[in-house]
């Protein structure tokens, strides 16, 4: 059982959350909550944080027979490493960090789909070591004049967490 990048064409990332549900296939997209307010009224709604990607936990030939069973109603890609020309496969470690951060529903957590490589020049490894991060681990990066953990998943996304206060982070050799 691995972690797949899967990109999900016309937006229908929860579309197929709700279906690999259905038969009992585990998956993640990161959401993020969305404040609006319209004549007064404010409301929150929760949408994809970044569009059209979804992770799936299961195996390879799995996964070939998910794309067969949805080809025709939800269609969708393989993220591929280019340098390995195969899969992208996430770590099991770096997919838990990720969801970690992603669930905590912060509003100052940044997700990073464009320019990656940028955010992905790694500082200190580091694990959390409380607070609502606790048990994350990622590199320190400075964003925006605070020192943030982010946790790269190379060639997808990547998501930072909200100022930590440094006496939080424990750094990991690598």
């Amino acid at each position: 059982m691995k972690w797949f990048a899967i990109r999900v064409f016309f937006c229908r990332e929860l579309k197929l959350q709700k279906a690999l549900k259905q038969i009992d296939i585990e998956s993640f997209v990161p959401i993020k909550v969305v404040h609006k307010e319209k004549e007064g009224i404010r409301t929150s709604e929760t949408v994809p944080a970044i569009h059209n990607l979804i992770f799936i936990h299961t195996t390879r030939s799995k996964l070939r027979e998910i794309r067969r069973l949805f080809d025709e109603s939800i269609p969708f890609q393989y993220m591929i490493d280019k340098g390995r020309k195969d899969l992208i496969v996430v770590p099991n470690d770096q997919m838990e960090s990720f969801k970690k951060i992603c669930s905590t529903q912060c509003d100052n957590l940044m997700f990073l789909d464009e320019n990656i490589r940028k955010h992905c020049i790694p500082g200190q490894l580091v694990r959390v070591v409380d607070g609502p991060f606790k048990d994350v681990e990622g590199h320190i990066v400075r964003i925006k004049k605070d020192r943030r953990v982010v946790v790269c998943i190379k060639g997808v996304a990547a998501v930072a967490t909200t100022f930590i206060d440094p006496s939080l982070l424990l750094k990991i050799n690598e």
